[in-house]
């Protein structure tokens, strides 16, 4: 299982993954995630892009006002509702197999 953390950057009006680093940040937001798909950071970042997650939860943050710290916390469930669907999605269809073939086995 992968533990990590999707850190975001407010610069200006625009929300970054940390990768996409300048000198100048305005504000971080840190959302912990733990992952059984993905074997590395860099890999769960471009699967959650690649799922449409990642490109959402920027969204998101940067709609919410973090100074708050209630917004601060449903927003970092709001991110982890993204990511968790994204890996149900993922998974579903190797699930349904596995329970196609339980059932033929039947």
């Amino acid at each position: 299982m992968l533990e990590c953390a999707l850190v975001f950057r407010r610069q200006g009006k625009n929300v970054i993954i940390a990768e996409q680093t300048s000198r100048h940040i305005e504000e971080i937001f840190i959302v912990p995630v733990c992952s059984i798909l993905a074997q590395s950071p860099a890999s769960y970042i471009a699967f959650l892009e690649e799922e449409g997650a990642l490109g959402r939860a920027l969204a998101i943050v940067a709609a919410a006002n973090l100074k708050q710290p209630r917004t601060a916390e449903l927003t970092r469930r709001k991110v982890r509702a993204l990511v968790t669907e994204a890996e149900v999605k993922a998974l579903a269809p190797q699930i349904n197999t596995i329970t196609d073939a339980l059932s033929a086995a039947d």
